[in-house]
């Protein structure tokens, strides 16, 4: 498991959590830089890859799911909060399915849940694709 994050202090976080659930030896973290934070990362090694809370913070979504696509091994798995319901005025869906189609990623699964964001609930939208190449 490889845990990326722009923040030092949530992947500290993130290493407690695995250490307290037993995990510790199989997490790897990594502070993302701004372009890319995968570039360390060989291509077609990853089963799956989670995004949760994220594209809000993200100015160029197309580079980052270029990024999980060259990482991602065949068939791999991508498990998006695109965070539309809590931030909708900076998230436009269509734009992403526009970008995730065109990068062969085929949404099978759109469920709304309840969902931990800073400290409280909300209901958000969860989208499971699979890469299709």
């Amino acid at each position: 498991m490889i845990a990326i994050d722009r923040e030092s202090e949530k992947l500290e976080a993130t290493r407690q959590l695995a250490e307290e659930w037993g995990l510790d030896g199989r997490l790897e973290t990594k502070e993302a830089t701004e372009k890319n934070a995968f570039a360390d990362i060989d291509e077609d090694t990853i089963d799956a890859v989670l995004v949760f809370d994220v594209l809000q913070h993200v100015d160029d979504w197309e580079l980052l799911f270029e990024n999980i696509q060259r990482v991602l091994k065949p068939g791999g798995r991508l498990l998006l909060n695109p965070s539309k319901l809590s931030h909708p005025e900076k998230v436009d869906l269509e734009e992403l399915e526009n970008i995730l189609n065109k990068l062969q990623f085929r949404i099978y699964v759109r469920r709304t849940y309840r969902l931990m964001h800073y400290k409280h609930f909300t209901e958000d939208e969860i989208l499971l694709a699979r890469h299709s190449s």
